[in-house]
């Protein structure tokens, strides 16, 4: 679609809640995480509250608006990158 805007463009509803995330651009990605067709965001949730020592990461996996998984982290990352691994058949040495 030639001219299209790079933006994502999401509709609600008033009623549901909305997701909240702290990150940066590198840490985001789309990816087909369970191989079923559907492409999930996957962020780094940032949280810089005062209240906590130090800074703290959760990746987290969207499904549209809907949270499915969050996993903390051990550290701040810097980015996230999405690698897809495919099996091809083995060969025999030799």
């Amino acid at each position: 679609m030639a001219g299209a805007p790079n933006w994502l463009h999401v509709d609600t509803e008033d009623e549901s809640p909305r997701p909240q995330l702290t990150t940066l651009s590198s840490c985001m990605a789309l990816s087909d995480v369970q191989c079923d067709g559907y492409v999930r965001l996957l962020a780094a949730d940032i949280s810089l509250d005062d209240a906590a020592e130090e800074p703290s990461a959760t990746l987290k996996v969207f499904r549209g608006l809907k949270l499915k998984q969050e996993q903390p982290l051990p550290g701040i990352p810097t980015a996230i990158e999405s690698l897809v691994h495919r099996r091809v058949g083995t060969q025999d040495a030799g």
